[in-house]
């Protein structure tokens, strides 16, 4: 109970500290799109939901304003962006996919998401 709350705390903290800068995300995976492609793979954002996002939404502060901001960057480069916190959305209790990181069946959400885009790629038919 105690390094909960301990970790609560920490995970406030990093909150009002954290700020994203969108022009240097933005450079950063530019340049790792085209490394990327340079040798025929493809670059995909997959945004992992913070646990705070389903345990006290009114909490979540900058973070919320990172996933928005992932997004926005994905679609100004072309990216393909695997949404996950909307399938854990569909999760009647999406709290209940963390302990303090994803628990098995929040990885399992993952992996299904994962597995899913991935089988909708055109170079994944007939594999």
């Amino acid at each position: 109970m105690r390094l909960e709350r301990l970790s609560s705390r920490f995970e406030t903290l990093t909150r009002r500290a954290f700020k994203l800068d969108e022009r240097r995300l933005e450079q950063i995976w530019t340049l790792t799109k085209q490394k990327t492609e340079s040798w025929g793979g493809r670059l995909v954002v997959v945004y992992l939901p913070s646990r705070q996002r389903y345990v006290d939404p009114s909490q979540t502060g900058p973070l919320g304003d990172v996933e928005v901001t992932a997004r926005r960057v994905a679609t100004r480069l072309g990216l393909d962006y695997v949404d996950i916190p909307a399938r854990f959305e569909r999760n009647e209790n999406p709290e209940k996919l963390y302990y303090q990181h994803f628990n098995e069946e929040g990885n399992r959400v993952v992996a299904d998401a994962l597995v899913e885009y991935r089988n909708a790629q055109p170079t994944a038919q007939g594999r």
